[in-house]
């Protein structure tokens, strides 16, 4: 995105891409898909004159579950004849 408006909708822009990234480390098995991750993005009447006039946007929180890996595997193996 070139630009992100001061706005609600440029807060949801963000929330996005916040979003995006977060699916990105599902799909490569970094994050795991549950618990569901959670995104919260304040709405714009809550940031401070002072962050709006310096464009600072703070508040995005974001959650999500690290996956864990697998580092061993017993296997039972039953031969009939």
């Amino acid at each position: 995105v070139d630009k992100v408006p001061y706005t609600d909708e440029g807060g949801a822009v963000i929330e996005n891409i916040v979003r995006g990234v977060i699916q990105l480390g599902i799909s490569v098995g970094g994050f795991a898909a549950e618990p569901e991750p959670v995104v919260s993005v304040p709405l714009v009447a809550d940031q401070s004159a002072i962050d709006r006039a310096n464009r600072l946007f703070p508040g995005v929180e974001a959650r999500a579950t690290l996956a864990k890996a697998v580092h061993e595997v017993e296997v039972e193996i039953t031969v009939s004849v």
